[in-house]
């Protein structure tokens, strides 16, 4: 199990794409899909939800944490 809110690069499958075409985007993981073995991202950049089940999870960092959240 991953925690919500980890940064993740996942990588972008566009058969069309060139090879200076950006190979990964900067996301946040946000849940499991429901009815496949990928996970759910929210794309920062775009600004859109997309399931993918090719990623590289950052486990200590936190894109939407809060800088002075207490504690």
């Amino acid at each position: 199990m991953r925690v919500l809110g980890y940064l993740a690069f996942v990588r972008l499958q566009d058969p069309k794409r060139s090879k200076f075409y950006e190979l990964a985007t900067t996301c946040v993981f946000i849940w499991y899909a429901l009815h496949s073995t990928a996970y759910r991202f929210f794309d920062m950049k775009n600004n859109i939800i997309f399931e993918s089940g090719d990623a590289i999870f950052h486990e200590n960092k936190f894109p939407f944490k809060s800088r002075n959240s207490g504690g």
